[in-house]
């Protein structure tokens, strides 16, 4: 029997025809844009969800501060606050890794204020109109490229274009029992800088308020 043995040139078979560099090029450029959409979705997510929990601080628990809303209104902002007790009361910004803002008690004003509720209309610090973005916290992510980013520069303050990327200013509110002096604290947070990780900062400006009223009991909550 037999065998019939078929042979096919090289040239007879079926061509394949290689896409055009150009057509491959985009459908890279659009992979990894879409790639870099989904991270930062992933971020944002991330951000909001820090955001969403306040970090309670010192003996919480023996004036339960609240910040209930914070509302703009045009280069001020409008906020509920309540204490289940009769405290001296300071709002501030604090900026991770930057400095710190007496927002409340305003000069001439008392700090003291009564157990309930009560609102608080201040003026967003001169010169950062919209630096006040509470509703996003700093990530876990922004935290660790900033470190990266300050671990090559000399220590001291982070650069002020830095300041205003990473990370996103807080609202902390801080009571204590003792009387607080608005001059004295002014005068104490003037040139401070806080740490860059959220809690240490919170906490550091937390126990700078207390010292200034003269020690006692404190708590304070962020937002």
């Amino acid at each position: 029997m037999t065998r019939a043995v078929l042979f096919v040139r090289a040239s007879q078979a079926m061509p394949m025809s290689p896409r055009p560099f150009p057509q491959r090029a985009a459908d890279l450029t659009l992979a990894l844009a879409l790639v870099l959409l989904v991270v930062a979705a992933l971020l944002a997510l991330g951000g909001c969800a820090t955001a969403s929990t306040p970090r309670q601080l010192g003996a919480y628990d023996g004036f339960r501060p609240r910040i209930d809303a914070v509302r703009e209104r045009g280069d001020s902002l409008e906020l509920t606050v309540a204490v289940e007790r009769g405290a001296s009361v300071a709002l501030l910004e604090v900026i991770p890794g930057g400095g710190v803002t007496l927002l409340h008690p305003a000069a001439g004003d008392d700090a003291a204020l009564a157990a309930g509720t009560h609102t608080l209309v201040v003026r967003q610090p001169p010169g950062r109109p919209d630096s006040l973005r509470f509703v996003r916290a700093p990530s876990d992510y922004d935290v660790r490229r900033a470190q990266d980013r300050r671990a090559v520069q000399a220590p001291g303050r982070v650069p002020l274009d830095e300041r205003m990327r990473l990370p996103s200013p807080r609202l902390l509110l801080v009571v204590t029992e003792r009387p607080l002096s608005p001059a004295r604290l002014r005068d104490a947070l003037r040139g401070v800088t806080v740490p860059l990780a959220p809690e240490q900062a919170l906490n550091a400006v937390g126990k700078l308020v207390r010292s200034v009223a003269g020690g006692g009991a404190w708590a304070a909550v962020s937002r």
